[in-house]
């Protein structure tokens, strides 16, 4: 006899509840925990397994205003309500944490509040809250006269003789301090730890370095991501006191005065944001044999007496200057320092602050990348259209390549000389397991790409501006349009030489955009296709005036172009767009500030064209500068027809999102 599964039965079974939780948000867990008693005892752990208090409504449930007390030096709340329920939270249900990440002031209270044995952690990613560090006058760093006996000696040998508190801390934060370290100490379970404090400088004065190699020798047998800022300690401590030691990032030189003597091979990821010598980098790669990741924010070299650092950099070249290596170092070699032999580094990244242009960084990096021929994945920011013959001759196994400092500026053409173009098509020429390609700023001349054969066949990501085409103008396309209507009833010969001019111009036009537009097309695998950039970060004040919309975004500040690159590709289906047909898995597609000619056809067209595309980017909304407070009507009627078509697809800007990319799979519990 067959029976029915009774659906009661089945969703009262703990454990297939438990294989649901796993798979729900927390919005979907709070919803659950309130269905019964059995369902608030399986589905309140999921719930708080994870809590990061970025998201979610963690920034209600912790809201709380007050007031500096200057004579106590602490912060005073006007109301505690919050604070005392966000500790109550934390005290009923913080066993089941594992992973907390914290950088609200009422959250980090709460959580350190609950030192005492109850938390379990495997992740800690701690960032002390930025506005709560007042002025106060400096006095001696101690530790509470009423502190338990047992945390007393926990904390033995914390402070370092004689330091005081600096100005920029107040009780509050000491506080905290102490508390945070008391939680590090008694969390021996601990697999991944990020302390980020902005006053490092003061913490380094008060933190003893004996207290913590103690303290994270507690943690010696789990610890395998340590996010840290301490000079106290040279990188070899923390490799010789936490042997499993995988992922290390820090703000500071982590070798200064004393590089490395012996190897470490467990080390994977290193990511250093600080001012890092030539032969230090060196010293890292060949006593890091198994590092994959290695990533530096500033890498200095100190080049030659006689050697003009600008001379090679000043764009007065002509647009292959850059292609043929004329102003590269002809033969670069393995750099001496790792005995020549070449590092098996398989990612490298160069972040230059704020995507600055280091022009000396440059030159080091003509230098490094010969010593890593096993790069599979690149991301640099400064002077990239240069670095094209120098990837491709020293990276052939390079499948991902990123330029984020293209969100920060657009290089338009300079007094002293146009910018460099096409030094990055070699790339798309000479490797063949290319996959991602993302630099939007930089450019590509039709005619060049044209006379030379891409072999990267399985790109999934290409963004760079393509320019050079024969396009006609607004006066032009009206003599065209006359000319066709001629040609209906006489022949060509019978034309001016204006409409001869045009009819040429046009079927160069439409040559030059078939060829390009099967050139993509046969990039079947392509996910991104973003062909136009409008972001430039704001510079200094004291730049001349232009008249640029502008928007923010995450307190940033950015200028939009309001001239499109009349240059670069049309995108209409006169033109040959629906030869684009093929590309079944596009999923991103951006044309901003380029003349495109897109319109309800095309708008159509894509639509049916292309089912997996999520978002857009070209139509999407900026706000203009005073006094011209309001959107562009053609735009606004253009992204209401794709609405109406696609109401699935997003339109947005860019911002920051290949840094964001980056940061979030080097830091997988939080950025810098």
């Amino acid at each position: 006899m067959t029976m029915t599964p009774n659906s009661d039965l089945v969703l009262g079974l703990p454990e297939l509840l438990t294989q649901i939780a796993v798979n729900l948000k927390p919005p979907s867990l709070a919803a659950c925990t309130r269905v019964s008693h059995l369902w608030n005892k399986v589905f309140t752990p999921q719930l708080w397994h994870t809590i990061d208090d970025h998201r979610y409504n963690w920034s209600k449930i912790a809201d709380s205003k007050g007031k500096y007390d200057r004579e106590t030096g602490s912060w005073i709340p006007i109301s505690t309500e919050k604070e005392d329920c966000t500790r109550q939270l934390f005290l009923k249900f913080g066993h089941h944490i594992r992973h907390l990440l914290i950088s609200d002031w009422t959250v980090a209270k709460a959580a350190l509040h609950n030192y005492r044995g109850t938390l379990q952690l495997k992740s800690l990613w701690f960032t002390l809250p930025m506005g709560r560090t007042c002025t106060t006058v400096e006095r001696p760093a101690l530790l509470p006269e009423d502190m338990a006996e047992k945390d007393k000696e926990a904390l033995e040998g914390f402070l370092q003789p004689g330091v005081k508190i600096s100005r920029d801390f107040n009780a509050d934060v000491w506080q905290l301090v102490w508390q945070l370290w008391l939680v590090i100490f008694r969390t021996p379970a601990l697999c991944n730890l990020k302390v980020f404090m902005p006053a490092s400088r003061t913490l380094d004065r008060v933190l003893s370095p004996t207290f913590l190699r103690r303290a994270l020798l507690v943690h010696h047998k789990t610890l395998a991501t340590l996010q840290i800022s301490y000079r106290q300690l040279n990188l070899a401590d923390y490799m010789d006191i936490l042997p499993h030691l995988q992922h290390f990032y820090t703000e500071h030189n982590p070798v200064e005065g004393r590089p490395l003597e012996k190897t470490y091979p467990q080390l994977r990821t290193l990511f250093i944001r600080a001012h890092l010598p030539e032969p230090t980098f060196f010293n890292l790669l060949k006593h890091l044999p198994s590092l994959e990741d290695f990533c530096v924010s500033n890498l200095w070299g100190v080049p030659a007496d006689d050697v003009d650092d600008d001379a090679d950099w000043d764009g007065d070249e002509d647009s292959d200057a850059d292609y043929n290596g004329s102003v590269l170092e002809s033969d670069a070699q393995v750099s001496p320092l790792l005995d020549g032999v070449p590092s098996q580094l398989s990612r490298l990244h160069f972040l230059v602050k704020w995507g600055s242009y280091d022009e000396r960084m440059l030159n080091v990096a003509f230098r490094a990348l010969p010593s890593v021929p096993f790069v599979t994945e690149l991301t640099i920011d400064t002077g990239y259209p240069y670095l094209g013959p120098l990837v491709a001759k020293y990276c052939p196994q390079l499948e991902v390549l990123r330029c984020p400092s293209s969100l920060c500026s657009i290089h338009l053409e300079r007094s002293e000389g146009k910018i460099a173009v096409n030094g990055l098509n070699i790339i798309l020429e000479s490797c063949p397991h290319l996959r991602i390609f993302e630099a939007i700023a930089s450019r590509i001349e039709v005619s060049h790409m044209l006379g030379r054969t891409w072999i990267c066949k399985d790109l999934e990501v290409f963004r760079c501006q393509i320019i050079g085409f024969h396009r006609l103008s607004r006066d032009e396309e009206m003599v065209y349009g006359e000319t066709v209507q001629i040609l209906e009833t006489t022949i060509y010969e019978l034309l001016s030489d204006e409409q001869q001019r045009v009819f040429s111009k046009y079927r160069q036009c439409q040559e030059q955009h078939h060829q390009v537009y099967d050139r993509l097309a046969s990039m079947t695998q392509l996910t991104t296709l973003e062909l136009g950039h409008d972001l430039a970060r704001r510079r200094r004040k004291d730049q001349p005036t232009v008249k640029w919309r502008r928007y923010s975004q995450e307190n940033r500040t950015y200028t939009v172009d309001n001239a499109p690159v009349y240059g670069a590709m049309e995108l209409s289906l006169s033109s040959g767009l629906d030869r684009l047909v093929t590309l079944k898995k596009l999923e991103v597609f951006g044309f901003s500030s380029i003349d495109d000619r897109i319109q309800e056809p095309e708008l159509e067209w894509m639509a049916k064209a292309w089912p997996r595309l999520m978002i857009m980017r070209g139509l999407h909304y900026v706000q203009l500068m005073a006094p011209f407070h309001f959107e562009d009507p053609e735009t606004l009627r253009l992204r209401e027809k794709m609405l109406e078509l696609r109401p699935d697809v997003r339109h947005e800007n860019f911002f920051d999102v290949a840094y964001h990319r980056c940061y979030e799979r080097l830091f997988p519990f939080g950025g810098v």
